[in-house]
């Protein structure tokens, strides 16, 4: 059986841990997801031209068969 080569221990801080440990937890491109609440989100829309900024740290990005001709074209 292969072993598992040894991490830094000093390349990781509590912080980077802290942070890939949160970044699991969550579905992709989702940093802070909360319920919606009527009173608060009420007058909140989907933006038209959304733009792609969510998704810069992302190496992949998944898309359903319908969404392949426009990811075509960029």
């Amino acid at each position: 059986m292969a072993r598992k080569p040894k991490k830094d221990k000093a390349a990781e801080t509590p912080a980077a841990e802290e942070t890939a440990a949160q970044s699991s937890r969550f579905p992709l491109f989702y940093t802070a997801p909360r319920p919606l609440e009527a009173s608060r989100h009420a007058k909140t829309s989907l933006a038209e031209n959304l733009d792609g900024g969510f998704s810069e740290s992302a190496n992949a990005i998944p898309l359903n068969i319908v969404e392949f001709a426009v990811a075509a074209r960029h």
